[in-house]
């Protein structure tokens, strides 16, 4: 395939990512209104990520529309801010469904002042031009920071609705959907850097509308460009990777180990409080209908 069908390809499926990894935040929203409830949702996990999605907007923001090298598309730019904003839903929605008395941990918040406060020095210095102690951070240093913010709140981010499930031994209140279209989205992620990275390798040179991630020096092969733009595109291939394994792990929970309901799971206590508390049921009348399910 030519280098032009190679982008044109590479920008179809940055597109059916972006509207598979869109969709995959709603599956959430919409349990959580449907059960009136964001208990078995970890609350670590939410911030976590509130945090790691402005990283990335900011990354993919900057990155696209002040031309930075680095790859990042618009459609990259619209991923980000829209899960910033579903974010912040689902913490409102915290505020107003029942939580199950679950908060945000203080190892959470102190890693998450950190990368706010490390974040804004870093910006400040970078657009002022300051520096300290020899050290000037550039805007280029900056987004990089960004980036490698996002990628090590995604590695840590899932953990604890991890372990969250493992103690309730339950998936409820974790939406399944949402996990399985953030897997096919980053399989796509995945695929249209390989492409991306193809198209670079295949160009003699950069010229306009080039994705490779810096003018290289002539002469320089094929294998080298490729290289390059995968080292300049870290943040986006860590994203994808550490999404595929944490949704495999959902997954062998959801269908091999727990499940979305278990006597003692998260769903059929908050159902038996719930009905107690409103005169409609009692605890034997609910450890009937439960196993009657089963």
């Amino acid at each position: 395939m030519s280098t032009s069908d190679l982008s044109s390809l590479s920008l179809a499926i940055g597109w059916v990512y972006t509207v598979l990894w869109t969709v995959s935040f709603w599956p959430q929203v919409y349990l959580n209104y449907k059960r009136q409830s964001t208990a078995g949702l970890s609350y670590d996990h939410l911030c976590l990520n509130m945090i790691g999605y402005s990283a990335y907007s900011l990354y993919t923001g900057v990155s696209y529309f002040t031309h930075q090298p680095g790859g990042a598309e618009l459609n990259d730019f619209f991923f980000a801010l829209h899960g910033l904003v579903v974010i912040l839903f689902q913490i409102v929605q915290c505020y107003y469904y029942e939580r199950n008395y679950q908060t945000v941990a203080t190892a959470t918040r102190v890693f998450v002042s950190f990368c706010v406060f490390s974040a804004i020095v870093l910006g400040l210095a970078a657009h002022f031009h300051l520096s300290a102690l020899g050290f000037s951070p550039t805007m280029s240093f900056w987004l990089q920071w960004l980036g490698e913010t996002k990628v090590c709140i995604t590695l840590i981010k899932y953990v604890p609705q991890v372990l969250l499930n493992r103690k309730t031994h339950s998936t409820a209140g974790w939406a399944l959907w949402g996990v399985l279209t953030d897997f096919v989205g980053g399989i796509f992620s995945i695929g249209q850097m390989v492409l991306q990275a193809i198209a670079c390798g295949q160009s003699s040179r950069c010229g306009a509308g080039c994705i490779c991630p810096a003018s290289p020096p002539s002469g320089s092969s094929g294998s080298s460009l490729m290289s390059g733009f995968m080292r300049a595109n870290m943040p986006k291939l860590g994203l994808g990777l550490v999404s595929i394994g944490f949704d495999a792990i959902f997954m062998t929970q959801h269908f091999c180990l727990f499940g979305p309901r278990r006597v003692g799971g998260i769903n059929f206590a908050l159902s038996v409080r719930r009905d107690v508390e409103e005169g409609s049921g009692t605890v034997a009348g609910e450890l009937e209908d439960v196993l009657l399910e089963k």
